[in-house]
């Protein structure tokens, strides 16, 4: 089953790329969970506790209203609902470029390739040399087989439009390893958390005889299977219904695999969708008290509480008042304890809340030593470099760390 294509007509395109075959991600986030809805979360500890049951700000629509519906369903996963909004939409506006890319978009994850074709041919012909029409076109004659015309169309749009993992795997196709593996080094760089694009990394390591990094990369996929279910899961419960439980089920696999900040931001989205589920507040807290965050922790208890009144743990923490903590503080303590999973979860929240924390980010190099952390690494020290370029160690360490991955250094003048 195809990954969705997603948000190339609302913001330039840039290199997240999620799935195994033709999804397309438009932001630049820390990870691709729900990256629309995360794009958004300037302050994860304010919107938890509007998820807790706090005073909400007012929803604001933007644009017109039937296509901020499309828009919305095409975040749920709801391609046929989102196709019937669009369409409506057009033919009140046609020629819309927003809509006739969205459109694209929802034909292509719907497998009708014979319509995203025409549809993107007359885009072409309207507006030659549209870059994300012929990203979305090489995306189409990709899933076409027919390979030589797709790589001609992803080469010829610029580096932020074009979709890396898919890229990546038409350029293995053709025998050109160096650039695949620059495409998905680069990918890996900007999303190290990335559930499929370790697949590739093994698959070109492997094949450049870098026996070791690629069976750590293949661990690290096969570490993500809990997490690709469950956003299979959530893809088809978008257009089925139970949005909030699937959210929590991969809120779940995020916590436990260390993504603790994105985990936060589903949990949100699911007590927003459905605030009568204890199992979501539960998990809420519980995070939030493992970041030393008691205060944004103490609403999801109370809602918890009166959710499951028996609930001991509940209870329990609302019977005491304990200060809130800085994430930062948590984390070296977890560290000192030896508690290095919770360390690692905690510095990477920190580094996630505040992506101008050079403590945070030195911190996360700190803990992420061993071999499959490499990317993770390199991802932290590109932000620490431009928070602190005075620094002479971390562009080192930087360097250090790419060579060891035999990727471009992307803390480089040319590579930023």
């Amino acid at each position: 089953m195809p990954g969705p294509v997603k948000n190339l007509g609302d913001t330039p395109p840039g290199p997240c790329v999620r799935g195994s075959r033709h999804t397309y991600q438009a932001d630049r986030s820390a990870r691709c969970v729900s990256r629309g809805a995360l794009a958004s979360l300037v302050g994860i500890l304010a919107g938890l506790l509007v998820g807790c049951g706090q005073s909400e700000s007012p929803f604001q629509s933007v644009g017109n209203e039937t296509l901020a519906k499309a828009r919305q369903l095409r975040e749920r996963f709801d391609y046929e609902g989102a196709l019937i909004e669009v369409d409506r939409f057009l033919r009140a506006n046609p020629g819309h470029r927003g809509a006739q890319v969205l459109k694209a978009e929802v034909l292509l994850n719907l497998d009708r390739l014979d319509d995203a074709d025409r549809l993107l041919g007359t885009m072409q012909i309207a507006s030659a040399g549209d870059p994300v029409a012929r990203a979305l076109l090489g995306l189409v004659r990709k899933q076409q087989g027919r390979t030589k015309e797709a790589l001609e169309l992803l080469r010829s749009v610029p580096a932020k439009h074009v979709p890396r993992l898919q890229f990546a795997e038409l350029l293995v196709d053709a025998g050109d390893w160096k650039t695949a593996a620059a495409e998905v080094s680069a990918l890996l760089v900007d999303d190290p958390w990335h559930p499929s694009a370790y697949f590739m990394m093994s698959k070109i390591d492997g094949h450049r005889g870098r026996e070791t990094h690629a069976e750590a990369w293949a661990a690290l996929h096969r570490a993500h299977r809990l997490i690709r279910q469950r956003e299979t899961l959530l893809r088809n419960r978008s257009a089925s219904g139970d949005v909030a439980n699937a959210q929590r089920r991969l809120a779940e696999a995020l916590h436990e695999s260390g993504a603790w900040y994105e985990a936060l931001a589903l949990l949100q989205q699911s007590a927003r969708s459905d605030g009568t589920r204890p199992e979501t507040f539960r998990l809420m807290a519980k995070i939030l008290t493992e970041l030393g965050q008691h205060a944004a922790a103490r609403p999801c208890y109370a809602r918890l509480a009166k959710l499951s009144p028996q609930d001991a743990e509940a209870a329990a923490h609302l019977a005491q008042e304990l200060p809130s903590r800085p994430a930062l503080e948590v984390a070296r303590e977890h560290a000192k304890a030896g508690r290095t999973a919770q360390a690692r979860a905690t510095a990477l929240f920190a580094a996630k809340q505040n992506m101008r924390d050079p403590d945070a980010l030195r911190l996360v190099v700190e803990l992420h030593s061993e071999p499959g952390d490499g990317f993770v690494r390199l991802w932290a020290l590109r932000q620490a470099v431009r928070t602190a370029p005075r620094d002479p160690e971390l562009p080192r360490l930087a360097a250090q760390t790419a060579a060891a991955l035999a990727v471009p250094d992307p803390t480089t003048a040319g590579a930023r």
